[in-house]
């Protein structure tokens, strides 16, 4: 009796250790949707995405259109602003058996309101359901951000955080979308200055939870103290 309790106590401290051991980050990188080869511009330590949204134009692909230049360099306008919209697809290739749970996406002078400088000037986010986000469109650029997203997506000044996702095994994309637009901001000239992105991925590789585990070991137990009253 007391070898199956050291037993069980094993396998669930073992089960514990390997669930946490085996958790790992997937930085995203941009491509066309569906394609795994990167696009733009990224750095290769930090993982950070540099990218221009587009003042003038016709809507696009981030690194793709154009030749592979749409969104990689800057627009200047005079008039007001009422930007297209450029689409950008993050490949997050996670490993076999593993699932991403939280999505972290963290900006370098993203100007959603509240936190738009200059005044007047804003940009836009719009998220787009693939690869385990819901269905969308839902978008972020006001207080309380990202309506109407059902589940955990906090907004912390320009780091935007969804958890409870189910994304992956295997490759899945992120469809984000950028708009800039003006309020009454008047003649320019006006100059888009490049932005940044980091898109951070967290997985685990599934396993029991000690709490499944404990149940089950309290099963065996009460199953052995059984046969073992059964057999006196």
């Amino acid at each position: 009796m007391k070898k199956i309790l050291m037993f069980l106590c094993a396998i669930v401290f073992v089960f514990g250790v390997v669930g946490n051991a085996n958790a790992i980050p997937i930085i995203g990188t941009p491509t066309a949707p569906g394609e795994t080869t990167q696009v733009g511009t990224v750095d290769p330590t930090s993982g950070e995405i540099e990218f221009f949204i587009p003042l003038v134009g016709s809507d696009g692909i981030y690194g793709v259109d154009d030749g592979g230049t749409y969104g990689t360099s800057a627009d200047t306008t005079t008039a007001p602003i009422n930007g297209p919209t450029m689409h950008m697809y993050l490949l997050f290739p996670v490993p076999a058996g593993y699932i991403g749970h939280t999505l972290t996406l963290t900006f370098t002078d993203l100007d959603l309101k509240p936190y738009n400088d200059p005044d007047r000037f804003f940009e836009r986010l719009i998220l787009n359901g693939e690869g385990g986000l819901p269905s969308g469109p839902f978008e972020s650029y006001e207080d309380p951000s990202l309506s109407p997203y059902v589940g955990s997506a906090d907004r912390d000044g320009s780091i935007l955080t969804f958890t409870g996702l189910t994304i992956g095994p295997g490759d899945s994309w992120i469809h984000l979308g950028f708009e800039a637009y003006s309020d009454g901001l008047g003649k320019g000239p006006w100059t888009n200055i490049a932005e940044y992105l980091t898109a951070e991925l967290d997985t685990t590789f599934p396993v029991p939870e000690p709490a499944t585990m404990l149940l089950l070991g309290s099963g065996l137990i009460g199953l052995a103290a059984f046969r073992r009253k059964f057999s006196k």
